[in-house]
């Protein structure tokens, strides 16, 4: 009996190793599953990819895109791409079912606008990618904000929609693996001792019992007793023993390859690549539970910044306002203009300040994802630090009109070198956008400070003088009028300053030190009124943009001047003004430029 349990146990033992190797193997569920869109193809030429898709707990889940011929990936913050879309027909893919034995990618339809503007180029997105036919990658938007992919050709054909996602599965293996194999260990383990213990027992009977050839001839029959002879199959406990000692090498046989295969089967996947995070110090890239997503990345910053600078330097390289494109407009465009146009008449004229790209200083922005939006950016070198290898500061104005509008630089202005300007970055909340009559808190609005200031250029003794600080640009204006009334003065001639605000030019943020930074457009009109018989010289430019007969040839051939009249002359000229309101204290006027619009005379 204990031969046939140790067998029988044997037996059941293997099976049950054999049961839980094929468990890790043959009958192991698969290492990944795919799930494709099941839906008719869409004619929506704007396909919306959300994090919906993405594969929890697995970040080397693969998606895969198909479509016919070129098609862009354009990676954004979603409430971007939703101002972006807007009332055109789309296709959304918003997750996984994988509920079924067949796991699918579930879709939504939007009807509308057949055919939009290629979103391809527009300031939204973070980063873009266009690809042929097909494109396999993984999921990897940053972890700040809800992103999504916006997917198109150019926006009069259909977007593609067939993707693929495939990630590795967690039922890796079954939960009896491990029992079976611990259940099969100990029954072998149990019919081996009772396939010894049966073997001990038997040669304990076989030297109590000794045979009559033993009798005849102890040693040489023992000897004989247990090897039967050639073609003899063996009979009675002799061939038990034999079976005992078979049973034995065939487990231990089984239970060799049992563990080869079980080590095989542990190591039948190939190691992954290794996830970028892990690559990434954890400190470096950790993100704080309360951090600010900003309606602008300063990534995207910069390459609108470069998109502007691109365009602003085709202009300057060529000196056609229509060069800069759409991507200058406003004062920034009206006067580029004017200088292009005034070089043309006189090279000597200072060619307009390049837009430098590189260095973003400060940066501010209202956090209010609705448009338009505005940006107000301080580049070049930090101010004070200035010197021959680097640009001297500017304050640019950029606007976004609408979601299918592209950033605009409207305004710039280099800034006093040396002035102080208060921090900022895009992550800032307490940035607001002020209306021209809204002081918020500060000495004066937007509107009332630039009237102070401009009276106080006009007039260093008005009434605006006690709440204008002065500084080298208050002083440089001054000095420049002075001389010209001086000059005009030995011609009999009368001059005067007058200045004025544009409508609808100003742009007001409040920062969140409770200062006002204030941009702002105007004309400054110098008006030259001769006595009898004074005359009005002015230069090269002024003389070249008057239409009219008035200048008097032969006075200005003989004064060598540019022109010279007899008449009242006015020159106009357009003015950028930035100016910094305090909480406390004087407004200060950090930036100008200005440049020479019309010239007339009666």
């Amino acid at each position: 009996m204990k031969v046939f349990f140790g067998i029988l146990s044997l037996v059941l033992g293997i099976a049950s190793m054999v049961v839980s190797v094929g468990l890790q193997t043959v009958w192991s569920p698969p290492e990944e599953r795919t799930a494709s869109i099941e839906a008719p193809d869409s004619e929506a030429p704007l396909t919306i990819i959300t994090p919906g898709i993405e594969v929890e707990d697995d970040e080397t889940a693969e998606y895969t895109l198909t479509g016919e011929g070129e098609f862009t990936l354009m990676l954004g913050q979603r409430r971007d791409i939703d101002a972006w879309v807007g009332d055109a027909a789309h296709t959304e893919i918003t997750g996984i079912d994988d509920s079924g034995d067949d796991p699918v990618v579930t879709v939504e339809t939007v009807e509308g606008e057949s055919e939009v503007p290629n979103p391809v180029n527009s300031d939204l997105w973070m980063a873009t990618q266009t690809v042929e036919g097909e494109v396999t990658q993984r999921w990897a938007a940053p972890e700040e904000g809800d992103w999504a992919l916006l997917v198109a050709t150019d926006g009069t054909t259909p977007a593609p929609t067939e993707l693929s996602v495939t990630w590795a599965t967690d039922e890796t293996e079954s939960p009896w693996v491990t029992p079976l194999m611990v259940i099969g260990v100990v029954l072998v383990l149990i019919g081996l001792i009772l396939l010894i213990w049966a073997l001990v027992s038997f040669r304990s009977k076989a030297k109590k019992k000794p045979s009559g050839r033993r009798a005849a001839g102890r040693a040489p029959a023992r000897e004989q007793a247990q090897v039967p002879a050639a073609g003899e199959s063996g009979s009675g406990s002799i061939s038990t023993l034999g079976r005992v000692s078979a049973v034995l090498v065939s487990t231990s046989m089984i239970l060799s390859t049992t563990s080869v295969l079980t080590a095989q089967a542990e190591n039948t996947e190939e190691p992954d690549n290794a996830p970028v995070e892990s690559q990434i110090d954890e400190d470096a890239s950790a993100v704080p539970e309360d951090a600010v997503v900003p309606v602008v990345f300063p990534d995207q910053l910069e390459t609108i910044l470069g998109r502007i600078n691109s365009a602003v330097e085709k202009g300057d390289a060529s000196e056609n306002v229509e060069d800069l494109g759409h991507r200058v407009q406003a004062q920034a465009r009206a006067m580029r203009s004017e200088i292009y146009r005034n070089r043309v008449i006189d090279e000597e004229v200072s060619s307009s300040v390049p837009i430098s790209e590189d260095s973003i200083q400060r940066a501010w922005m209202e956090p209010d994802e609705q448009f338009p939006r505005t940006i107000m950016v301080l580049t070049g070198a930090e101010p004070g630090q200035s010197d021959e290898d680097s640009q001297y500061p500017q304050l640019l104005t950029l606007t976004q009109p609408s979601a299918r509008e592209q950033y605009q630089l409207v305004a710039n202005t280099p800034v006093l070198d040396g002035v102080e300007i208060p921090a900022g970055d895009l992550t800032d909340t307490d940035v607001t956008e002020l209306a021209e009559d809204e002081d918020a808190g500060a000495v004066a609005s937007p509107k009332d400070a630039l009237t102070d200031v401009v009276a106080y250029l006009d007039d260093p003794e008005a009434d605006a003088a006690d709440r204008v600080a002065d500084n080298a640009y208050t002083e440089a204006i001054h000095e420049l009028q002075s001389q010209e009334v001086d000059a005009q003065s030995e011609n009999n001639t009368e001059v005067s300053h007058t200045r004025s605000l544009y409508n609808e030019s100003m742009t007001a943020l409040k920062l969140s030190d409770g200062s006002v930074l204030v941009m702002g457009a105007g004309s400054s009109t110098t008006t030259f009124t001769p006595e009898e018989g004074g005359t009005v010289n002015v230069g090269k430019v002024a003389a070249g943009l008057d239409d009219s007969d008035n200048a008097d040839e032969e006075a200005t051939a003989e004064e060598d001047a540019a022109g010279t009249y007899s008449t009242e002359v006015r020159l106009k000229y357009r003015e950028q003004l930035a100016l910094l309101i305090p909480a406390e204290g004087e407004i200060q006027l950090v930036g100008y430029s200005s440049s020479l619009s019309e010239t007339s005379s009666e």
